[in-house]
């Protein structure tokens, strides 16, 4: 199937001289575990993006479509657009579409996927040749200044407060999305922070947006993370709620222990009376 997608993708960028390059990213480029459900990410360098964005039909070319997305994201200041698509018999391609001038500013920082490797799978002008050997260090996670350590800790307070608001109007549904949402992230950060500290040799494994956290955080974790999701209940929510603020002192406290960080010891403990008076 692999060589079916790749002979098909090479014929459609063959065919079409707006078509100069095309990338290959991702799970499937890199060393990276890789399964049925991998994606093919596929970056279409080209002069004119606008041809394949403007319409749609060309994404039948490759299989039988359900479901597909239109998206967008910047890099630098060059916004790139997306299709994002879902087929019946082979696995998603996600497409996006490059201004073939987005090479120069590679010279500047090269593109954080490509770090971790890439394959060319077409290069009709040359426009590959530049880019660096990958070091296998893409996305690696940056320790925190100490500001930042301290924002993550009252930014997380900050949501907590907002989940207790919405609780107590009843409005359950907006306190989950939060909890479940931004409170999530500002937990996870702590989370992945400490255990490259403790183990740096996971700074390229783990990713601050949580995946594959199960896979290479193993299982010694001090996180029971079942227990930082609950129902749609109110009562499970608390219980939830005050599990993640537990756990996030914890692991707060003991990264500033190994960093030398301050950690702010009484205002935790004023947020967590505001939360445990709020029941």
């Amino acid at each position: 199937m692999e060589n079916d997608i790749k002979t098909k993708l090479l014929d459609w960028a063959e065919k079409d001289e707006d078509i100069r390059a095309l990338i290959l990213e991702g799970s499937r480029a890199s060393n990276s575990y890789i399964d049925e459900y991998s994606d093919y990410d596929i970056n279409v360098y080209t002069n004119n993006p606008a041809k394949f964005t403007s319409q749609n039909e060309w994404i039948f070319s490759f299989g039988e479509v359900i479901v597909y997305q239109k998206s967008e994201f910047q890099y630098k200041d060059i916004s790139i657009p997306t299709r994002l698509v879902i087929y019946k018999n082979i696995s998603r391609i996600d497409f996006s579409f490059w201004p073939v001038s987005a090479f120069h500013s590679f010279k500047d920082g090269v593109y954080e996927p490509y770090k971790n490797g890439y394959v060319v799978l077409t290069d009709k002008d040359g426009l590959c040749k530049g880019l660096p050997i990958p070091s296998n260090r893409g996305f690696e996670i940056r320790e925190p200044t100490a500001d930042e350590f301290l924002k993550n800790i009252y930014d997380f307070y900050f949501e907590v407060c907002a989940v207790i608001k919405y609780i107590k109007r009843d409005n359950l549904w907006f306190a989950k999305c939060i909890e479940n949402g931004e409170m999530k992230k500002l937990f996870l950060k702590a989370f992945v922070w400490l255990e490259c500290v403790k183990n740096p040799a996971l700074k390229r494994n783990l990713r601050i947006d949580g995946k594959r956290l199960e896979k290479s955080a193993g299982n010694d974790t001090p996180i029971d993370f079942a227990r930082c999701f609950s129902g749609y209940d109110k009562a499970g929510t608390w219980k939830s709620l005050n599990y993640m603020a537990s756990s996030f002192n914890a692991l707060n406290r003991e990264y500033a222990g190994l960093k030398g960080f301050i950690y702010p010891e009484e205002k935790v403990a004023e947020m967590m009376e505001y939360l445990h008076n709020s029941l």
